[in-house]
């Protein structure tokens, strides 16, 4: 275990940062023959013929998992869980069909989330382009460029005459 990582993990898993401080936003999953996890996550393996590992992830994840988590960590500086609490978790568990449905529904919503996103880093930089005409700029100097007009500058007054 040399610079505090565990062996390489050669199948589907997921790891969880068992310190509560960092509180599962490094939760995630993987199938890669390459991965190694440091040794502050606890790193659990789905039994295929019960559980996907897309499906724990997500579970994990909830609030409800996670309530659980805060509820079994110690109160020291750095709260974590153990191997044992991890083990004594209460998750649902229903079908392997039903996990695929709820796996596909999820990663539907995450894809919209992320055009979303695309499509508001969009609108913020339309913002800050009409903006930039009020102060003299064209499209390209919103974006740290000089002036469209060089000594053109917009009328100004002190905020006193507001």
């Amino acid at each position: 275990r040399r610079f505090g990582c565990s062996p390489l993990l050669r199948s589907a898993f997921v790891a969880i940062y068992a310190k509560l401080r960092r509180l599962l936003s490094a939760a995630s999953a993987s199938s890669s023959p390459t991965t190694v996890a440091s040794t502050g996550f606890a790193v659990l393996r789905a039994k295929p013929d019960r559980l996907l590992p897309g499906f724990l992830i997500n579970v994990l994840r909830d609030d409800r998992s996670v309530d659980q988590m805060i509820g079994m960590a110690g109160k020291g500086t750095y709260p974590s869980i153990n191997q044992t609490d991890v083990e004594s978790l209460q998750i649902p568990l229903p079908p392997l069909e039903v996990q695929t449905e709820i796996v596909a529904e999820i990663e539907g919503y995450q894809n919209e989330i992320e055009r979303l996103k695309t499509e508001i880093a969009n609108q913020e930089k339309n913002i800050q382009r009409t903006i930039a005409r009020v102060w003299g700029e064209d499209s390209e100097s919103a974006n740290g460029a000089s002036p469209s007009q060089p000594g053109a500058t917009p009328q100004e007054t002190s905020s006193e005459n507001l």
